[in-house]
């Protein structure tokens, strides 16, 4: 009753709890591991092997791969196909000679069987999950929970044609100055959370301090205008309050493109953009439908700022 247990117990635990979508997850490992266990014991029938010989290790591989690579579902079925076939093995091989000693040393066995698997099992899972959590870690915003860069170059290396969204908040160190750092974290987690709730079908992420990017935005430039035009006046001259002091939000935006699944590219033209975009009067949003155009727009915003210098320095302007 106790080998019963320990056995089927596990199995019909899983499959009580998540049905037959339980071994869903494995099922192209079952696929391999079925077809490697019926040549393994398509073999050693053949050979008439002893199960206390070459089939026993054997049988031991065949526990200990589902234990290393698979869920517990799957796993608690392959160590329960393993334990009849060892017992149709030795019962075939032993016939009506089957004594109390051997007996025995089939159910340690298969107790041994059993229990190496699930500690093995349990290790192997706690490992991945440690693994998946330093993964998702790696991908996270320490501050707002939300994506970072690493999670955004991750996906515009494999989003395809789609509109990205670059955001920063101008004078965050200012805002920090006078708020205090507290009060700018605040803010920053405010507009991330407002930010994950407006566009809860794409990856938001902080890139850095008052600074973050959504994509996809859109698929169509005509769609994410209206998108970011009513972003930008929620946004625009939103005041908010510390204890003494209060600021008004300055967004600018920049909306562009992202073609070639070049992330390095994609987020220099996106800083571009946002250069492209703070010296514009009224809404400082600049829409680039084409990369290549962002570049001839900064040379020429270059190229008038050495205009000034120059003019100054050789005193040519006049006041009206």
């Amino acid at each position: 009753e106790a080998m019963g247990m320990l056995v089927f117990g596990g199995l019909t635990l899983a499959l009580a709890r998540d049905g037959i979508v339980a071994l869903r997850p494995d099922a192209t490992l079952a696929l391999r591991w079925l077809a490697l266990s019926a040549l393994v014991f398509g073999v050693l029938w053949v050979m008439h092997a002893e199960l206390g010989g070459v089939a026993l290790p054997l049988a031991g591989l065949l526990v200990v791969w589902p234990a290393m690579r698979a869920q517990p579902a799957f796993l608690n079925l392959a160590v329960l196909l393993v334990i009849s076939a060892m017992i149709a093995a030795e019962l075939g091989g032993a016939g009506s000679g089957l004594t109390n000693r051997d007996l025995l040393e089939l159910v340690l066995q298969i107790a041994g069987f059993t229990v190496l698997a699930q500690l093995l099992n349990a290790v192997s899972l706690e490992r991945r999950r440690m693994l998946e959590r330093e993964r998702e870690l790696a991908r996270t915003d320490v501050l707002t929970s939300l994506a970072n860069e690493r999670a955004l170059r991750e996906a515009l290396a494999s989003g395809g044609d789609a509109i990205l969204l670059v955001l920063r908040v101008e004078g965050m160190t200012g805002i920090a100055d006078l708020l205090g750092a507290t009060a700018a974290e605040d803010v920053e987690q405010i507009l991330a959370r407002e930010l994950r709730k407006k566009f809860a079908g794409a990856l938001v992420a902080r890139l850095d301090r008052g600074r973050f990017a959504v994509f996809p935005l859109a698929h169509s430039l005509q769609e994410a205008q209206g998108l970011v035009q009513a972003l930008y006046a929620e946004l625009d001259g939103r005041v908010f309050t510390g204890d003494t002091e209060q600021v008004a939000l300055r967004p600018t935006m920049a909306v562009l493109m992202a073609r070639d699944n070049d992330a390095d590219r994609i987020l220099l033209a996106s800083e571009l953009a946002l250069a492209v975009a703070v010296a514009h009067t009224g809404q400082r949003i600049e829409v680039a439908a084409d990369t290549q155009d962002l570049t001839q727009a900064r040379k020429a915003l270059l190229r008038r700022q050495e205009e000034v210098k120059a003019a100054l320095s050789e005193k040519r302007f006049v006041l009206y």
